[in-house]
């Protein structure tokens, strides 16, 4: 194949990248979607106090489909970054092989360990190099996500249940009752969860609405509310792959 002249090489890698971004909208976009037919159906079936239907598929479909956006953003990193501008031959032979698979580096030792092939960033991308590292410690430590509740040690959670899901079996869910609020009116419905909430004690509802106390549905291995975590889910990884990129990846 005929090597491309510098100025084309970047308008295709460019134009690959973006191609890449749309997919990675397109999929948080789905999942945003799924989010919300969960959340019509947890209600309609909270009101009506029956057990909703395909409610783990549903969760299982959200939190994948967000883990996975990460690993779509990894590749584009390797493939489209890393791969064009390094001078590690035998990285390039292993990459031209398929040798190399790219996992988003979540942990920091990903970076730093000298085998993996983040840590070319150093080199061809300080700034990014060290944004990557900065975002890998800020997990370790469950930071809050700046301007949001979001936490990102939950990211680890994410990516751990998505793992789980693909080797052994299907996410479990436990079942409470009377967990959650559910408030209805005619211009409005909604579901509060009682546990783990920030900020207040109190509610105040029109006269004309209806109060009453629903079950509430949990990830049994991370003790988290499902329609709480799911919006988790879509809502950081949003964030943090536009942050990406935007500063580095145009």
């Amino acid at each position: 194949m005929e090597a491309l002249a510098a100025p084309d090489r970047i308008v295709r890698i460019r134009n690959e990248i973006m191609s890449r971004l749309e997919q990675i909208r397109d999929k948080i976009k789905y999942a945003e979607h799924q989010r919300q037919n969960l959340m019509n159906t947890l209600f309609d079936s909270k009101k009506e106090k029956i057990d909703p239907e395909f409610l783990v598929h549903t969760a299982s479909d959200i939190l994948s489909s967000s883990r996975e956006c990460y690993d779509y953003c990894a590749q584009d990193i390797l493939s489209l970054l890393i791969i064009p501008n390094t001078g590690n031959q035998r990285l390039i032979e292993r990459y031209n092989n398929n040798l190399i698979h790219a996992y988003f580096p979540f942990y920091e030792n990903q970076l730093t360990n000298n085998q993996n092939p983040f840590y070319e960033l150093r080199i061809i991308s300080p700034e990014f190099y060290n944004y990557l590292v900065k975002l890998s410690q800020d997990i370790a430590a469950n930071k809050e996500i700046p301007n949001t509740l979001f936490m990102y040690g939950d990211i680890l959670l994410l990516k751990d249940m998505v793992n789980e899901k693909k080797h052994n079996k299907l996410i479990a869910l436990e079942k409470n009752e009377n967990q959650e609020l559910l408030i209805e009116n005619p211009g409005m419905k909604m579901i509060i969860p009682l546990k783990d909430q920030k900020g207040w004690n109190r509610i105040k509802v029109s006269h004309e609405s209806n109060l009453s106390r629903v079950v509430e549905f949990r990830f049994e291995a991370i003790d988290k509310e499902i329609a709480k975590f799911c919006l988790f889910a879509t809502g950081s990884t949003k964030i943090i792959l536009e942050d990406i990129y935007s500063k580095y990846l145009q």
